[in-house]
């Protein structure tokens, strides 16, 4: 979504984009500028921060219409010299700073919503999971255009009465993908329900979290404005999978290496309990060492071995041995 302003300078335009937010665009004429600048309060002004409101509101400056009574002399004895001397253009619609064309590549993306009213940790979560869905679905497209995928996730919540707070998290790239065979797709579904997708649901997890921390509890709340927002965008590479994504299939079955690709022998593998004491032995020893056993018996008797100085003579292999020297347990 995008809210567009046109104005006669960058501070009208500014003023004009947050008009008529989400997606609608504003034209402010010259005519209704200082008409509409008037009656707003004075931290509307792009560069009126928190310490310099507090400092006109104790002189009884509130508004813009407020603002203009005041001269520059005035002005700059409150807010001090640089302040001053933009408050004073700004509050007019003047603004002779700079205009930087835009580099074209977006920094960040967020999807947010205004509401009535939402009460309940359910409204939350289904109203989450529709912002999710829609911006996951433009990160794919993004993905899939640039190959770069965000690092930071960040929340904001209104409370009715209220201003906005908002909660971080830096996560791994790896968490926006979306593991389909070593393909990032967009979900083929218009809402995302919860266990339906792993990354979406990996997700919210995140942002449940974030939420219960920016209130400070789950319940007794009455939020109207929920969003998500996603920055510092780094380059993943296509086909990024998990070790978890590589060891299942489609169907989320376990891969199994097939028989006659298996470097250790079947004879070799304990397919039981772990605790039984039904085991293989070879020579009163079991499991990994018995494998070993194996294999040293064999290079005695191989021609090969023998000539390359491969020899078992002389060493004791035992379970514990050979457990310890690779770390295994006991």
């Amino acid at each position: 979504k995008c809210a567009p302003g046109i104005g006669i300078s960058k501070i009208a335009s500014k003023l004009a984009a947050g008009a008529n937010k989400p997606n609608k665009q504003t034209s402010m004429l010259p005519s209704y500028f200082c008409e509409y600048l008037a009656p707003l309060p004075v931290s509307r002004i792009p560069g009126c921060g928190v310490a310099i409101t507090e400092k006109l509101n104790k002189n009884n400056v509130k508004s813009v219409a407020d603002l203009r009574k005041l001269s520059i002399e005035q002005l700059t004895d409150i807010a001090g010299r640089a302040p001053g001397l933009h408050l004073f253009d700004a509050c007019r619609g003047i603004d002779n700073s700079r205009v930087i064309a835009s580099s074209g590549d977006t920094k960040s993306m967020f999807q947010e919503d205004t509401f009535p009213r939402c009460t309940s940790m359910n409204e939350v979560t289904t109203r989450f999971e529709g912002l999710l869905c829609n911006l996951l679905k433009r990160l794919d497209a993004r993905f899939s255009s640039k190959g770069d995928l965000p690092t930071v996730i960040r929340i904001e919540v209104r409370e009715r009465g209220h201003g906005r707070v908002s909660r971080q998290k830096h996560v791994s790239v790896s968490m926006f993908l979306r593991h389909n065979d070593g393909k990032n797709e967009a979900p083929q579904n218009a809402k995302i329900k919860t266990g339906e997708c792993e990354r979406s649901r990996k997700i919210m997890m995140v942002i449940r979290k974030l939420f219960e921390s920016a209130l400070g509890r789950q319940t007794g709340f009455d939020v109207t404005l929920l969003g998500i927002h996603v920055g510092q965008f780094k380059a993943a590479k296509k086909g990024f999978r998990t070790i978890q994504s590589y060891m299942s299939t489609s169907q989320g079955n376990i891969r199994r290496v097939p028989a006659n690709k298996r470097r250790v022998p079947e004879s070799a593998i304990h397919h039981g309990d772990r605790n039984s004491s039904e085991k293989r032995t070879i020579d009163g020893c079991s499991g990994v060492a018995a494998f070993f056993r194996k294999r040293m018996k064999t290079s005695r008797s191989d021609p090969v071995c023998s000539r390359r100085g491969v020899s078992g003579s002389g060493v004791k292999i035992t379970n514990s041995a050979i457990e310890s020297f690779f770390g295994l347990p006991d």
